[in-house]
């Protein structure tokens, strides 16, 4: 068997704890998903790796999305203002 390190850590990130709940809701997907024949239900180790890829992914946008210029995030005319 493979050793297993205790689910509890010390300190977890906010990553963590996003690709905790992604897994969650990933695994009841699969779990609630009605069995097809011809496709393997995925293992949880992959769904775990998903959903930390995941977890990742909306972290670098939302990083993305805060360093955006004001300007860009919100669209705002001088005439919506009053100005000219």
């Amino acid at each position: 068997t493979k050793d297993v390190k205790p689910m509890s850590t010390p300190q977890t990130t906010h990553a963590d704890d996003l690709a905790a709940r992604i897994y969650v809701e990933l695994a009841s997907r699969v779990v609630l998903a009605p069995a097809q024949a011809d496709k393997a239900k995925p293992t949880p180790d992959t769904l775990a790796r998903l959903s930390f890829k995941l977890a990742d992914a909306f972290r670098v946008v939302s990083i993305e999305r805060s360093a955006a210029p004001v300007d860009l995030k919100y669209e705002v005319k001088l005439s919506d203002v009053g100005g000219v």
